[in-house]
């Protein structure tokens, strides 16, 4: 068998790297989804590369610690390199450790300022270009819309206490002396009183 040529080794930080050189990583946990993959190609093919991969050095070549959907979209679109963060040569345990901080160290969203960001962007996009490149299908957006408008987002708090988006002061028939609901989600906060 013919010994492999040694190729340029990139340094570690943000490279950039020809896409024949990334292997995907056989142990990515995350999900196969087509919808989504399909929204990421219409989202890259509108914008570009706008996040990084990141890799690690594999031999020759470099494996993808994050960003392992990114490469066939990249790959089906043409792209002969892709913008990267090289870590290195780092072991395979290090790499996965890395893989779940990068990928799960997410926040969640706040639907209702998410509803509002969305109605916000309808406003100048329309609905069908919005759909073309969101991960949400038209269902989905409509729903966002419609809390949205549910909202009152004019309506402020009186002396710092938190109001509900239906105008109630806090203070409910249900909710205990100690407890206020959520303007947000419509939860029941607790109120410990300050000890002294």
């Amino acid at each position: 068998m013919a010994k492999r040529k040694n190729k340029e080794k990139f340094s570690i930080g943000f490279v950039e790297i020809p896409l024949d050189r990334l292997i995907q990583a056989d142990w990515n946990y995350k999900d196969n989804d087509p919808d989504l993959a399909e929204a990421l190609e219409r989202n890259i093919s509108e914008r570009g590369q706008v996040e990084n991969l990141i890799v690690r050095e594999l031999g020759n070549d470099y494996e993808i610690v994050n960003g392992n959907h990114r490469l066939p979209v990249l790959k089906n679109l043409g792209y002969e390199t892709a913008m990267c963060y090289n870590l290195g040569n780092i072991n395979s345990v290090m790499a996965k450790r890395i893989a779940i901080e990068t990928n799960e160290t997410r926040f969640d969203n706040d639907e209702v300022i998410l509803a509002k960001v969305i109605k916000d962007i309808t406003e100048e996009i329309p609905m069908d270009e919005l759909e073309y490149t969101m991960p949400y299908d038209r269902d989905e957006l409509d729903e966002y819309l419609a809390n949205a408008s549910d909202f009152d987002w004019e309506e402020e708090s009186q002396e710092g206490e938190p109001t509900d988006p239906a105008g109630n002061s806090g203070e409910d028939d249900d909710l205990q002396e100690n407890e206020i609901e959520c303007p947000h989600c419509g939860g029941i906060i607790i109120v410990e009183e300050e000890k002294e």
